[in-house]
């Protein structure tokens, strides 16, 4: 048996190979790009160090502390705090704690009212941290003299020295978190670093580490103690351990020269400042060192772009805002930039209902990882052959966006979210949905009909047609089957492809007299599910 297409049928041409897959542009600010960030200018030029509290920055140098509108607005000035240095925030955001180097006093900041409370100090209060109920203070005025105390945050009485030996060439810079407090001072190589334990005044060391890095700049401690932080100069990455300083934890990918880290006040977000031409502002997601924000301030563009300055990071409240100072903290002008730190969009398509039928009405669903109610959720329908569909969907109570619409066909399905000021735009989700298929193998050629079977002299005379609707369809699987006693038996099998869902064959040769019949399976694609028909029997000769 052979089967032949008739010369007077024009040549089978391909349909298109597999549809591309839907995909939504992500917006020129998305994570991967470099973003542009604002910049303000600022009068003070020799920032120590930055805090957010009740919705303001608080910003300390020459003397003062400057308290700022996130847009860089002065909204007042604290003058008279000789060398105003190191800060911290109160937990209740209440009060911010000011190292005054020039005064051995910290000044104690009522974030609402701006009065000034001074505690004493050792001489030469260098940087401020917070653990329980009492203020820990670097201080040390000589070289070879820092050293760490406290008082009573609240009182800003029982002072008290920390009780370790540790020698610290300069005061060192601190950070707290849980019952865990860091210190290390900045700028030095190899950069030493110490963890300690805290139980009320008295400080218990728990790690020593001289394998975190060189050119120390700044530490930072999640809020549970359990991870230290440490910017340093070298090597090119934010690195981060356990408390005892040796066990290595996450590494951050930032390029050369980390000049500051802060954390936002839960913890998941790390902000890494640098100096480096490509981007001075880095934010990641804790853990998972995914790159959330990378951002340049540059308000100078003709010349090179600005360091961030060590200890003046710091996020809103809420996390979803990092501000930083940019330029050169002891001689030249500095600049305020911040940036938006989107929450990243994780949005999964539920289960996709085909239509029963031929047509009918696909339904789908798609959901937030994080449950929000009118977020617009974009869904894109591919058919082949015809125009994409677009139809936006906001989100119920749920989170959940929920598609209902009439097909005539199937395609491909993708639903994607666009982003916001305070979201990451979601990757696509894509899924395929079908519709029922009917396939027809019809005979003709010149014949008889007897005893319901067609009748051919010969086997030229044998045409088959073959369709399949939907036209989309490429391929199917044609067998020529004999009857044997009660069965039939395949005598020959190909693969034809479609032209437009149509297919003519002609038979060349074939057993005489014997009944036949063809059998022709659409096998189902992606889009349409599998159908089969059977011709009338025939009989040749």
């Amino acid at each position: 048996m052979r089967l032949t297409r008739p010369a007077l049928r024009t040549a089978v041409v391909a349909v298109a190979g597999s549809l591309a897959a839907a995909a939504l542009a992500m917006p020129s600010g998305a994570v991967g790009a470099t973003t542009v960030l604002p910049t303000h200018a600022l009068g003070v030029h020799q920032p120590r160090s930055m805090v957010f509290a009740h919705d303001h920055l608080f910003l300390s140098g020459d003397d003062e502390v400057l308290v700022l509108d996130g847009d860089g607005t002065v909204r007042g000035t604290l003058d008279g705090l000789a060398g105003a240095a190191g800060e911290v925030v109160s937990a209740d955001a209440g009060t911010v704690y000011v190292a005054l180097r020039g005064a051995a006093q910290v000044a104690a900041v009522d974030t609402t009212t701006l009065a000034v409370r001074r505690f004493a100090t050792d001489p030469c209060p260098t940087d401020v941290a917070l653990v329980g109920d009492r203020l820990f203070y670097s201080a040390g005025c000589d070289a070879g003299a820092g050293h760490i105390a406290s008082v009573d945050a609240v009182t800003g009485g029982a002072p008290a020295a920390s009780g370790v030996s540790t020698f610290f060439y300069g005061p060192p810079v601190l950070a707290a978190g849980g019952s865990t407090l860091v210190a290390g001072v900045p700028a030095q190589s190899p950069a030493v670093t110490y963890a300690y334990d805290v139980s009320g005044a008295t400080l218990t060391k728990v790690g020593e580490s001289d394998i975190s890095g060189s050119n120390l700049q700044d530490l930072a401690v999640s809020p549970d103690g359990e991870t230290v932080y440490v910017s340093s100069g070298y090597p090119y990455v934010l690195r981060s351990f356990a408390r005892d300083l040796q066990t290595a934890r996450t590494t951050y990918e930032t390029g050369a020269y980390s000049s500051g880290v802060a954390l936002s006040p839960d913890g998941s977000r790390v902000a890494v400042g640098r100096n480096n031409e490509e981007s001075n502002l880095l934010v990641f997601a804790h853990g998972t060192a995914d790159l959330l924000v990378s951002g340049s301030a540059n308000p100078t563009p003709a010349s090179t772009e600005p360091a961030a300055v060590p200890g003046t990071l710091a996020f809103s409240a809420d996390g979803r805002r990092v501000y930083a100072l940019v330029g050169d903290a002891w001689d030249g002008p500095v600049w305020l930039t911040s940036a938006s730190v989107q929450e990243p969009t994780t949005l999964t398509l539920g289960k996709v209902t085909s239509p029963s039928g031929r047509t009918g009405t696909l339904r789908a669903s798609a959901a937030l990882a994080e449950p929000r109610a009118g977020v617009p959720v974009t869904f894109t329908l591919e058919r082949q052959g015809e125009r994409d569909v677009t139809v936006v969907v906001k989100t119920d109570a749920k989170g959940v966006a929920s598609l209902s619409r009439k097909v005539t066909s199937g395609g491909r399905l993708s639903a994607a979210y666009a982003g916001d000021d305070t979201h990451q735009p979601s990757s696509t989700a894509k899924a395929s949905w079908t519709v029922s298929s009917k396939t027809t193998a019809t005979l003709h050629g010149k014949h008889t009909t007897k005893h319901h079977k067609l009748r051919y002299t010969k086997a030229s005379r044998v045409v088959l047609d073959v369709a399949v609707d939907p036209s989309t369809a490429e391929v199917v699987h044609v067998q020529l089957q004999r009857r044997s006693g009660g069965h039939w038996k395949t005598e020959d099998q190909s693969d034809e492809q479609l032209d437009q869902g149509r297919l003519t064959l002609q038979l060349d040769t074939a057993r005489k007299h014997k009944d036949l019949r063809f059998v022709v399976a659409f096998a189902g694609d992606d889009t349409t599910r599998a159908s089969k028909a059977t011709s009338k029997t025939f009989v040749v000769g």
